[in-house]
């Protein structure tokens, strides 16, 4: 544990610690059904995990043999010097019989898949109204602003606001809505492992916030000098920002003291999590679920985050680095998930800012595009499956928005979201509220939870 000193309850306020900011399907049915008096039902928690830098989703699953296109279509553009081998592409089958092939360093993921418990979302991305690539070309409708920036794309993911910036994030929303179901908590609902974020930003919550190890302030023990300390960041000074400061220190304290509380409690989880930063992060979320008795929470979102794709050069290489840590830390938190009997309780899902170009550039890498495939995984989803419409990768083919393979969205974010929010507990009546450009589309579930 680290320690800080009085001294540094100042820099504590104003956010230095930032702790607080404005297949076998009948197996898996008898699993969760083992699993349903573990749990109690009314605890849900959402995970986000944050790919930043714009993740290459074209290599992350690609279409062996589908209704539409095959192999070829694929290895037409990324060639065999960039694109992955399809001897090495790991085989998943859809309900309707599609073949597509994971990327080979995925590996840990495929069971899942088979067991009904991880899904892919095809060519999710930012849309301000239902678009095509021709309309998008002939300027005939609007896009989202500042499309292949990485600040302005993941700020409109985490927020879904396309064209106007926004102060509040989409998790921050739905914990707005869903406070009723927190009332007895000890913490907020939105915790992040990651850092300060926009997304758990709520307009009437705040979030909270911690790293791999928790930070013990000197004194906040429930002693006399407890008392001293807090008697210290009551008083008045006169002046807003330092009081600004000192409650933050207290709700700092506050939630320090509920969590390291709630985590002595009860056995130490068996599951073995990589030792990455993912890994790191994912293993505190398995420990706060551990905990949800104990921090009194019935609805909770979690923030991770994980760096490095954003590869203009030497992509094969990082992928073969980045592949594997992504799949193993969530191998391990499903496993974890599996230890609690919380699966069917519990929905982890990636965004990242943006997909990357179909058709690699002159350094070994590829560029900022648009949209993109993401992962669920979790005992609830309804099937393992290939949910949206896959893009035809064709470059200047139908989906393509600037002829190097940028494919524009089949499914927009607010659907993506709306799906899992639904899911958690919003009700469709206050769904806009949480996704303003929703009502835009004609399909508000897309039915994966």
């Amino acid at each position: 544990m680290n320690s800080i000193s009085r001294r540094s309850l100042l820099q504590l306020g104003m956010g230095t610690l930032g702790y607080f900011s404005t297949g076998g399907r009948l197996g898996r049915i008898g699993r969760l059904a083992a699993q349903a008096t573990t749990t109690a039902p009314d605890y849900k928690a959402l995970v986000c995990i944050f790919l930043a830098g714009g993740n290459d989703a074209n290599n992350l699953i690609v279409p062996l043999q589908t209704l539409l296109q095959t192999y070829s279509s694929y290895s037409a553009v990324r060639g065999p010097g960039f694109g992955v081998d399809s001897s090495q592409l790991l085989p998943i089958v859809t309900r309707n019989g599609d073949q597509y092939g994971l990327h080979p360093q995925l590996a840990p993921l495929v069971p899942l898949y088979k067991q009904g418990d991880l899904a892919v979302v095809a060519n999710v991305g930012t849309l301000f109204q239902p678009s095509t690539a021709a309309q998008v070309i002939a300027g005939s409708v609007l896009v989202p602003s500042n499309l292949y920036s990485h600040s302005d794309q993941q700020s409109q993911w985490q927020s879904a606001q396309t064209r106007t910036p926004s102060a509040s994030g989409w998790g921050g929303r739905v914990a707005d809505l869903l406070q009723s179901s927190n009332s007895t908590a000890t913490v907020p609902a939105g915790i992040s492992l990651a850092g300060n974020n926009l997304f758990l930003s709520g307009i009437t919550t705040s979030s909270g916030q911690m790293g791999s190890a928790l930070l013990t302030v000197d004194g906040a023990d429930g002693s006399f000098r407890d008392a001293g300390q807090q008697k210290l960041l009551s008083l008045s000074s006169g002046l807003s920002l330092i009081q600004s400061a000192n409650l933050t220190a207290k709700q700092a304290i506050t939630f320090n003291t509920a969590v390291t509380s709630a985590l002595s409690t009860g056995a130490s989880l068996t599951t073995v999590f990589p030792s990455t930063v993912l890994g790191n992060q994912l293993f505190q979320v398995a420990q706060l679920i551990k905990a949800r008795a104990a921090l009194g929470v019935n609805r909770q979102i979690f923030y991770v985050n994980m760096g490095g794709f954003d590869l203009h050069s030497f992509q094969t290489a990082n992928e073969s680095v980045n592949f594997p840590q992504l799949a193993q830390a969530l191998a391990a938190f499903y496993n974890a998930m599996v230890e609690l009997g919380t699966l069917n309780n519990v929905v982890a899902f990636t965004e990242s800012e943006f997909g990357r170009t179909l058709q690699p550039n002159t350094t070994g890498g590829t560029d900022h595009a648009w949209g993109s495939h993401h992962l669920v995984l979790g005992g609830p989803l309804k099937a393992a499956d290939v949910y949206g419409t896959f893009p035809r990768l064709l470059l200047r083919g139908p989906d393509d928005a600037n002829g190097r393979g940028a494919w524009v969205p089949t499914t927009s974010l607010d659907q993506y979201g709306a799906t899992l929010a639904s899911w958690f507990g919003v009700p469709d009546a206050s769904m806009n509220t949480v996704f303003p450009n929703l009502p835009k589309f004609s399909v508000r579930n897309l039915g994966f939870v």
